[in-house]
């Protein structure tokens, strides 16, 4: 819940607060689980594609620290010591800095990333052990669509008392609250596409307790029941109604084309399992004219201007200064310098410089998407790691909408593939991958599908896919947990700190 609600205030995880503030809570979240694991007495684990998803990407990472010969790193990285002609055996003897040694450029924020990672991956394990029924299963789905309505809701309040400031408190250096509706996010893009991750849990549970409340109403003693589906129905399409108009006010256009697939997604589902019906349409077309209503009021003009974007075809209205084309250009050339395993994690900002003919005085701290960063970064191996995890995620999802075992868990399935298949289209024109806040309730939707695969099929042996362990190893694991989340902490914790004197470096420097 913490992780949900409460860790993307701190500017969505991208500032290092925000970043010590998720690595906190997931090892605090690990820890206690298997502290629990621990006190039981039979606990297993639950198999899942997961664990070897965050094993292979921490052997990615890993390989990218490791010290390696000469030889080898000349193999993996041709172009590295031509990057780095100072550091060398040749250049020693006259003044060089040394011999490098890791294929990472940037050894310090590729150990920053792998600490991230570690964390992402954690919160992904975690709720795939948690996930032990289906109801969980939807429980899950609920918090997820809670966590949109509440940053669209707190998104919307700070951009209609605006001090400038984040969360009304934090100044940022280059961005503020005012124009558009951003919430705790520098980018209004990674705040849209937040709300799109939430959109597919939000639809499920309105439509689900729609349908709950048709069946109580014909029961003997349901009054009471349907008073309070009565009520919580109203109040989340309220919500629905808050996250649609955070996200157009956002004038995100990526972000706008996410939330869009997602509620196609789920509404797609919903009608092909017969759950979607004409009283549902008629819903959606209330909730439609009220959102018109409501931009009228607060900037139907710029919204709309901002969309016609999205319908001109024209390339140079989407990619105005070709500032994506021109940092997609340079990460190719990058990716074929460095192919195998890219120039190391966190490395970007580093190394677009040397692959543009004339750097623009923005800087691309990120690419202007997941997969052409992920391929510099990681190179061919880690975007194949993340083109297999999509294609494997993407296998689950048919399978359990063909197999499953209900009607409900088909639509849960409908809700956790509307949210992942907006976030792989996302990813295709922004970095929301690298932002914590957005790639950890991703994490919490792959978890999600992973167990509805299993949970939701006729096979009871693919529905339990539970690894009996002896105590002594929760034990074990668990020491090794702590020692290790520690460290994280520890580490994460220092930037923090130094984070507030550079921000104010920064400030000082503007004033300057």
């Amino acid at each position: 819940l913490a992780i949900l609600f409460l860790a993307p205030l701190f500017m969505g995880g991208r500032h290092p607060v925000g970043r010590f503030v998720y690595i906190g809570l997931a090892a605090v979240a690990a820890v206690a689980w298997l502290a629990r694991q621990s006190l039981l007495k039979s606990a297993g684990w639950i198999r899942s594609p997961a664990d070897w998803m965050v094993l292979a990407g921490l052997a990615v990472i890993g390989m990218q620290l490791i010290p390696l010969p000469p030889a080898v790193l000349g193999r993996v990285s041709p172009n590295l010591f031509g990057a780095l002609p100072t550091w060398n055996s040749a250049s020693e003897t006259a003044g060089g800095l040394g011999q490098w040694s890791t294929v990472s450029l940037t050894p310090a924020a590729t150990s920053e990333g792998l600490s991230v990672f570690m964390a992402m991956g954690l919160i992904l394990l975690v709720t795939v052990q948690r996930c032990r029924e289906i109801r969980d299963v939807v429980r899950v789905l609920h918090w997820v669509a809670m966590s949109a309505i509440a940053m669209a809701l707190f998104g919307l309040v700070q951009w209609m008392t605006s001090n400038g400031k984040f969360v009304w408190l934090y100044e940022h250096a280059y961005r503020d609250t005012h124009r558009v509706v951003k919430g705790s996010f520098i980018n209004q893009n990674h705040f849209t596409h937040v709300l799109a991750l939430g959109l597919g849990p939000l639809v499920f549970w309105i439509v689900s307790l729609c349908r709950r409340h048709s069946k109580n109403r014909s029961g003997f003693d349901s009054g009471l029941a349907s008073r309070s589906d009565r009520t919580t129905i109203f109040l989340l399409i309220v919500g629905l109604t808050i996250v649609l108009l955070a996200g157009l006010l956002s004038l995100s256009r990526g972000g706008a084309v996410a939330m869009a697939v997602a509620l196609l997604v789920s509404a797609t589902v919903l009608v092909w399992i017969g759950w979607l019906s004409r009283a549902h349409l008629g819903g959606l077309v209330g909730v439609l004219a009220v959102l018109g209503i409501a931009l009228t009021i607060y900037g139907h003009d710029r919204v709309v201007d901002r969309l016609d974007d999205l319908t001109s075809g024209s390339v140079e209205t989407l990619d105005r200064n070709e500032g994506r084309r021109k940092i997609w250009r340079a990460d190719v050339a990058a990716i074929q310098q460095s192919p195998i395993l890219g120039t190391g994690v966190g490395s970007h900002r580093e190394v677009y410089p040397r692959y543009m003919p004339d750097p623009p005085r923005t800087e691309y701290t990120h690419a202007e998407g997941g997969y052409p960063q992920v391929a510099t970064e990681a190179g061919l191996v880690g975007l194949g790691l993340v083109l297999i995890s999509i294609l494997v995620l993407a296998s689950r999802c048919v399978s359990a909408l063909r197999h499953g075992s209900s009607n409900t868990v088909r639509a849960c399935v409908g809700a956790v593939t509307a949210g992942l298949i907006a976030s792989a289209l996302h990813s295709t024109a922004d970095f929301v991958w690298y932002i914590p806040a957005c790639m950890s309730v991703t994490a919490t939707l792959a978890a999600c599908a992973m167990r509805l695969w299993q949970l939701g099929g006729v096979d009871e042996a693919r529905a339990a896919p539970l690894q009996r362990l002896p105590r002594v190893v929760w034990i074990g694991a668990t020491a090794v947990a702590v020692v290790v989340s520690a460290n994280l902490i520890q580490t994460s914790g220092r930037a923090a700190l130094a984070a507030s004197h550079w921000d104010s470096y920064l400030r000082e420097s503007l004033i300057a």
